[in-house]
């Protein structure tokens, strides 16, 4: 028997069309959670971001909050926290971050029973050292999941590390494996649920407890096939039984670490990247004019912004939403979806670089900086589609899947 700590994570950007959004619920969502129903047995830690309650709030998904509801009555469901808008916590000042999660707990209480309190998911599985003793000193977390590369950086794809829990201080950090989740994330064709229990036997000893994370829109939304694997997964009850992260936790002795010891990292930092020492450059590529422009105005809106007093009376309510509208334009995917690495949509990141922009527009802040700040937009959005129209972009992607069949080559073989 093993065990199999899955970490599920929903997640939909705020800025994002809400007619996707029911795609992704009516394709994914609703049926994991239903399969979760199904199998009262196994256990999974989730974590339903903040942006994504409140879209599924504003279409009315009420089943979706049902189902998890029931599942958390039954304690079949472990809720983990995480900031709001999803920002890449390395690149975000640490009172966005800290905000966004108090800002997740009430929005999850709100809605949901059991709801996470001291469990911690930061997108991407993003963190370096840093935000790494910040969570500790923050003293409200017991633990925050990290990938495998971060206490690792030698993994391989085709091998499941021993690796399972690492401790800084007074935080655990439960490790998720890099070859699991890859598998799942990018193997190419079908795969044979009994195939991929052989490949964990094989790595593993006998009563092991292994630990990876993944978007749920695996599962039915980006793979259609996904889902009836992870209805077969569950049904193999006398081969594999799935348990939280805090079961995981239990029953592992935590490697002890100083801070040197851990790599700043991401679940999708490449060898090549930690080798360079630019481990979040999917999201801030040096070279990448763009995603440094994005981040520059995001910066430079933050210390407008932070300038800013909070008023007291109905002003306040101009503030607060200042404030939404700056954590709102903080969201990972806009400068993902810069890196055209594979992904590029600029209608999208005109979106977020709005939000940031409105963040400073209403608030009583110095003209001088409020032009300069729009100057920073408009040649944003201009060098945006420049590049749009250049014919860059395409061989930009033939770029990636070079990338991309090169990570195929090292994942394991034979499991569909």
């Amino acid at each position: 028997m093993r065990n199999w700590a899955l970490f599920l994570h929903f997640y939909q950007p705020s800025t994002q069309d809400t007619a996707l959004t029911k795609h992704v619920l009516e394709a994914s969502y609703l049926p994991v959670l239903d399969l979760l129903l199904d199998h009262p047995e196994q256990r999974f830690s989730v974590n339903i971001s903040g942006s994504l309650i409140l879209q599924l709030e504003k279409i009315h998904a009420n089943s979706f909050f049902d189902k998890v509801q029931t599942l958390a009555e039954r304690n079949q469901i472990e809720l983990v926290n995480s900031p709001v808008h999803h920002p890449i916590a390395p690149l975000t000042p640490w009172n966005i971050v800290s905000r966004q999660l108090e800002y997740d707990y009430s929005l999850s209480s709100s809605l949901i029973s059991n709801s996470p309190s001291d469990t911690l998911f930061l997108a991407e599985l993003a963190i370096d050292h840093l935000m790494l003793q910040n969570i500790e000193k923050s003293n409200k977390y017991r633990w925050c999941l990290v990938d495998e590369s971060t206490v690792h950086p030698q993994f391989e794809l085709d091998t499941i590390s021993g690796y399972r829990v690492a401790k800084y201080k007074n935080l655990l950090l439960p490790v998720s494996s890099r070859s699991l989740a890859e598998l799942l994330r990018a193997y190419p064709t079908w795969i044979n649920q009994h195939k991929l229990i052989d490949f964990i036997y094989e790595q593993t000893p006998e009563n092991d407890t292994i630990i990876s994370g993944n978007d749920v829109e695996l599962f039915g939304h980006h793979y259609e096939e996904r889902i009836h694997v992870f209805s077969e997964l569950l049904k193999m009850e006398d081969r594999i039984k799935f348990v939280t992260v805090s079961e995981a936790i239990e029953k592992q002795e935590p490697l002890e670490l100083e801070l040197k010891k851990f790599t700043p990292s991401s679940w999708q930092t490449t060898h090549s990247e930690l080798e360079a020492n630019t481990p979040f450059a999917r999201w801030l590529d040096s070279t990448n004019k763009l995603q440094q422009q994005y981040h520059h105005l995001a910066q430079k809106v933050y210390d407008a912004f932070s300038t800013v007093e909070k008023p007291d009376d109905d002003i306040g309510l101009v503030y607060d939403s200042a404030k939404k509208h700056l954590d709102r334009g903080y969201a990972s995917c806009h400068l993902y979806w810069l890196s055209n690495n594979p992904w590029w949509h600029p209608d999208f990141v005109e979106v977020g670089a709005k939000e940031l922009v409105k963040a400073i527009r209403s608030l009583d802040i110095d003209l001088e900086i409020k032009r300069e700040i729009e100057k920073l937009y408009a040649e944003f959005i201009h060098d945006l589609w420049q590049y749009h129209w250049s014919g860059n972009i395409e061989e930009q992607f033939r770029l990636y899947e070079k990338e991309r069949q090169e990570i195929l080559s090292h994942l394991p073989t034979n499991l569909s």
